[in-house]
């Protein structure tokens, strides 16, 4: 039985995904500015969230999802038609290295929320394995790709594990992406940073640093957790 996840402007599933939706996805959607982008660009779409969110948060922006799990596609493409913006999003089944190494359009927001376990143990499910490790696309090819295809006033979003952060700042580095903006994530006070979103451009800029707590000792939301997704859980 297909199980939708409701929210305040949109409902999807997803079914048949290779990755369940989850909280990074909806941080991610939630924290990323947005002002008078044209496109928009959703590497790993999975069922689609952070496309909706885009599309949510915007009027007129084409949105385009890609993926390399065709189940997954599927089910964001039924998403998405089912949603109030159907005519501006759209997704296709293609590698990203594929899809980069293939595509002339510039975006104006690329947005990510990439494979992050490297070198660890390998999930037994292929489906999942392919969602979670870097082995489809390591970070270096996931920034080489954006490199190309960013606008050059454009912005690059993407959430990953704390302990990657520096490694990934200085390989974004070494490819004139900047970071402009950067969150780091706690799943209760006190204990250690789990994520960080990361906003990078092409122009280098002193960093805005900010800390989110999901949840508060008692297992509740916390005020800020709640602030920043405000516009997209019912609860909230």
């Amino acid at each position: 039985m297909r199980k939708a996840f409701r929210f305040k402007r949109f409902s999807l599933s997803d079914e048949g995904c290779a990755m369940k939706l989850g909280t990074d996805a909806v941080i991610l959607g939630s924290w990323v500015r947005i002002g008078g982008e044209k496109n928009v660009l959703d590497i790993g779409c999975g069922c689609g969230i952070l496309s909706l969110m885009m599309a949510q948060r915007t009027i007129m922006t084409m949105i385009k999802g890609i993926d390399l799990h065709e189940p997954s596609v599927v089910m964001a493409k039924s998403n998405f038609n089912q949603s109030p913006w159907s005519t501006r999003l759209s997704v296709q089944c293609l590698r990203f290295q594929e899809f980069a190494g293939k595509i002339i359009e510039k975006f104006d927001l690329i947005l990510s929320n990439p494979p992050y376990f490297v070198n660890s143990l390998k999930a037994a499910d292929m489906d999942r394995r392919l969602s979670r490790h870097t082995d489809e696309l390591s970070y270096g090819e996931l920034l080489d790709g954006v490199s190309h295809l960013l606008s050059p006033a454009g912005r690059f979003a993407v959430i990953l594990p704390y302990l990657k952060e520096s490694q990934f700042i200085n390989m974004a580095q070494k490819l004139g992406l900047y970071p402009d903006r950067l969150l780091r994530i706690r799943s209760k006070p006190g204990s250690a940073f789990i994520r960080t979103c990361l906003d990078l451009s092409f122009s280098p800029k002193e960093t805005a640093g900010n800390e989110l707590v999901i949840r508060n000792t008692d297992g509740s939301y916390t005020k800020e957790y709640q602030a920043i997704t405000a516009d997209f859980y019912l609860a909230f």
